[in-house]
């Protein structure tokens, strides 16, 4: 015994041993457990190291390679000298094959005393019972020493064997769970989980649809509208047009009136000198009904020369009597608001 006491367990042995898969051993009692097969020699080398006295029970040791590890039980030092039998299960988690060269060291873990696991199906607790929430009298299979997060084991209930994933620890990621109670919680079951994701995917994937098909609708029905209002513009506008005098000839009593739309279109048409402004007015609205309708509050004729702003209350003022007589040209904007007035 070393000089001051017992040497912990933990980290007392390390050595290297060349991976046998289970399978290739022909031992399936090891297939459903994390407990491995050590050869003798290393039972001697820790007693050599730690005293007989020192030695824990269980004995937990940590497996490594590739920069995965994964803690397992003993279940016999009979393996063949230079070599570690594995279940091929932990194999796979560590990425290891058959003759890589493990290194080993022995370990300790705490005692778990709380897991949360998750039941594959429904099956489960029905197999179980109803109370299968928080049962210890239910233990783990004996060929498990640890458990882990993220692990799944096989529990046998009555007649039937039923797996379940780990879904938590209180404490600790890696436990041991031989000599001890471990409480135990159930979350939804993974096809119960599945099925709940499937139905949530489903309910958003709807609603999605739903607001889509709610947003075609209106744009439908606002393009619909449009239309309605497009083609009532164009009706009032050739109405109000079949209304206007009938453009006179060139000559000393007709005015010629330009007109600049804010889209930058022209117009250009003659009216009696004596035709009063609002003539002109309803003759801009009837040749450019969009243009009315982008202005809310109206349309307003600016000439520049002479200067004259030609709004509602100056429409019964004539060409004549406004001095845009020979000629006049007009830009054409949208009447200002009351508010900004």
């Amino acid at each position: 015994m070393p000089f001051g006491g017992a040497l912990r367990f933990g980290g007392a042995w390390r050595g290297v041993l060349g991976c046998l898969s289970s399978e290739a051993m022909d031992n399936p009692s090891l297939s459903d457990g994390d407990k491995v097969l050590l050869p003798p020699s290393t039972l001697q080398e820790i007693m050599a190291r730690v005293g007989e006295g020192g030695m824990p029970h269980p004995m937990l040791f940590k497996l490594e390679w590739g920069g995965a590890a994964r803690h397992v039980g003993v279940l016999e030092f009979s393996a063949p000298e230079g070599s570690v039998v594995v279940p091929l299960w932990i194999m796979r988690a560590l990425g290891a094959s058959d003759g890589d060269q493990l290194q080993l060291s022995s370990a300790e873990l705490p005692r778990g005393t709380f897991a949360k696991l998750q039941p594959l199906d429904d099956n489960f607790v029905a197999l179980c019972g109803h109370d299968a929430k928080g049962s210890p009298e239910r233990p783990l299979p004996a060929s498990r020493a640890t458990l882990s997060l993220g692990d799944s084991v096989m529990l046998h209930t009555g007649a039937a064997h039923a797996g379940r994933g780990v879904g938590g620890w209180r404490m600790s990621e890696q436990v041991c769970v031989i000599e001890t109670e471990l409480e135990v919680d159930f979350a939804a079951s993974v096809i119960n989980e599945e099925e709940q994701k499937a139905a949530a995917e489903a309910a958003a994937k709807a609603a999605a649809e739903a607001e889509a098909a709610a947003a075609a609708a209106a744009a439908a029905a606002a393009a619909q509208a449009e239309a309605e209002a497009h083609a009532r513009r164009a009706a009032e506008a050739a109405e109000a047009a079949e209304a206007l005098p009938a453009e006179p000839a060139p000559g000393p009593d007709a005015t010629t009136v330009l007109a600049r739309l804010p889209d930058g279109k022209r117009l250009s048409r003659r009216f009696p000198k004596q035709a009063p402004l609002s003539h002109v007015r309803t003759w801009v609205t009837a040749a450019s009904p969009e243009a009315a309708a982008a202005c809310p509050a109206g349309l307003e004729l600016v000439s520049n020369y002479p200067r004259l702003v030609v709004g509602e209350a100056d429409a019964p003022l004539s060409l004549l009597e406004a001095g845009l007589h020979p000629q006049a040209t007009f830009f054409v904007r949208e009447a200002a608001s009351p508010e900004a007035a």
